[in-house]
């Protein structure tokens, strides 16, 4: 920031209007990639929001002109809505990243809860420690290609099965082959 005219106009938030030979303005730096550097009159107007330029909008013309109080109003008033327009863009873009972070952490935690509640499983059957229990469930997640979350779900799912069936009685037993 800072360099050329429009570098000013962004450091200094402040408009410049130059009807002709803006070419010769000591705040002018040429840039040869740019077509506009050889254009003669210029009106710069910076794009703000809550007080921070945010960029800058310029107006190039091939003939010299004198820029009137309402066009330079009217520029004006453009940067001013378009710095809040940038601004509201980015504030939204912020906000669906920050949504998208909400919800992979809360899957995180969901995952976390559930992987607690399935490894008491196999430490009870099995005997296992802690540790040994969610190496057995991340292990076979592994083997099997699968997410986490996926075994310790069909964990939970076969050990809420045998406990119903444990509750009315059937111990195990199957009932007939209806083949």
């Amino acid at each position: 920031m800072g360099e050329g005219v429009t570098g000013w106009v962004a450091e200094h938030k402040s408009v410049v209007s130059l009807s002709r030979n803006y070419f010769v303005d000591s705040r002018f730096k040429n840039f040869s990639a740019l077509i506009e550097d050889t254009y003669e009159a210029f009106l710069s107007v910076p794009l703000v929001n809550g007080g921070e330029v945010i960029g800058v909008l310029n107006v190039h013309h091939k003939e010299p002109h004198v820029h009137t109080a309402d066009e330079i109003s009217l520029l004006s008033f453009l940067g001013e809505q378009m710095g809040g327009a940038i601004a509201y863009s980015e504030l939204a873009a912020d906000h669906s990243k920050l949504r998208e972070k909400t919800l992979q952490i809360r899957e995180q935690l969901e995952v976390r809860k559930l992987t607690e509640r399935a490894k008491g499983i196999p430490q009870e059957r099995f005997n296992l420690s802690e540790r040994e229990a969610y190496q057995r469930l991340r292990d076979e997640s592994r083997r099997l290609r699968k997410p986490l979350r996926a075994i310790v779900e069909a964990v939970l799912l076969v050990e809420e099965l045998v406990q119903n069936d444990h509750s009315s009685g059937n111990h195990g037993s199957s009932e007939e082959d209806p083949r």
